[in-house]
């Protein structure tokens, strides 16, 4: 059952929507019908895999990887019928937080291919569950490396001959010892934690001022038109042209955000070679991602038990609404 807060939020979506359509009626029926025989496309092509799967199963034969995903994708979107307020995607990450951390970007094994972002989510579960697995802290393994170089040299000064191991002159080698070995877990620790996964909504209202990296320009929201055409480029072009022709980095998503684009959409790995699909999903502002679920329990449960805390004299968590 949807709480208070995503009643308030559906009707301010309600409104900016109305406020969309008086404003210029034309473009927002053209990215409105748009929009949604894209999802309508999407919605059928899940539905057949998922159809087939079924089938593969009645038959005693193995249900693929694709197959089992467009099932759990099509529970998601049954799901969020019940709460309109935008669309389901998840995220992998091996850190924990509330909202997206901008301050976070890059620290992790995951690359910036297709721009930068609050953060990289799929629609597809799956994509999210490997990078939960697969990506590391790997700021923290920094720390703890250079940490490791640092006491290395202070045993080798303290060994009572070269070579010596965990023989020492003094305790200044034995309690460098002890930190090494401790040091040592931790970071053996962090290669081993399974991350976490999280779930999250992106307010349906800005999803037609995405860029789709696999469509033409022509087809897109007037806010992406309107960018490409101010740099000479053909809406004949992908929306791929114009993210290479501004740049994926911290400068180009800020000439798309001023120009009131709000992130970038593009087709997962396992949709690409079919041109349709399942899509990945990086919103520019850490705002226009509402994290629902943490590992499958609501982000309230993490708040409430203190398994999640927030640092309130942050200044992004205050700006984010946690004060």
């Amino acid at each position: 059952m949807p709480v208070l807060a995503d009643i308030f939020s559906a009707g301010n979506t309600i409104k900016r929507r109305m406020k969309d359509f008086a404003a210029d009626p034309r473009a927002f029926l053209e990215t409105e019908v748009n929009y949604r025989n894209q999802k309508a496309g999407e919605f059928n092509t899940l539905q057949d895999l998922a159809t087939q799967g079924d089938i593969n199963k009645m038959r005693g034969l193995p249900v693929t990887q694709e197959q089992q995903a467009a099932e759990l994708r099509l529970r998601d979107i049954v799901a969020s019928a019940y709460n309109p307020v935008g669309i389901t995607t998840f995220h992998g990450s091996p850190y924990l937080f509330p909202r997206f951390d901008p301050r976070k970007k890059g620290t992790g094994e995951g690359n910036q291919a297709y721009g930068v972002g609050a953060g990289y989510t799929a629609e597809a579960r799956p994509i999210a569950e490997r990078y939960r697995e697969e990506v590391k802290d790997l700021a923290s393994v920094g720390n703890i490396n250079e940490r490791l170089s640092e006491l290395n040299k202070i045993m080798e000064a303290d060994s009572v001959y070269p070579g010596a191991y965990q023989k020492f002159k003094s305790d200044v080698g034995k309690k460098a010892s002890q930190e090494y070995d401790a040091l040592m877990r931790q970071r053996s620790d962090i290669y081993k934690s399974p991350g976490y996964l999280y779930k999250g909504d992106i307010p349906d209202e800005i999803i037609p001022k995405f860029l789709d990296y696999d469509a033409p320009l022509k087809d897109q929201s007037p806010e992406v038109q309107a960018l490409a055409k101010s740099l000479g480029m053909d809406l004949e072009d992908l929306g791929g042209d114009l993210l290479g022709k501004v740049g994926k980095t911290v400068k180009g998503t800020l000439q798309m955000q001023g120009a009131g684009i709000k992130g970038i959409k593009y087709l997962d790995q396992g949709s690409r070679g079919q041109g349709k699909g399942t899509s990945n999903y990086i919103p520019f502002s850490p705002n226009d991602y509402k994290i629902q679920e943490i590992n499958d329990e609501p982000l309230e449960a993490w708040l409430k038990s203190g398994r999640l805390k927030v640092d309130e004299s942050d200044p992004l968590m205050q700006f984010l609404g946690y004060k």
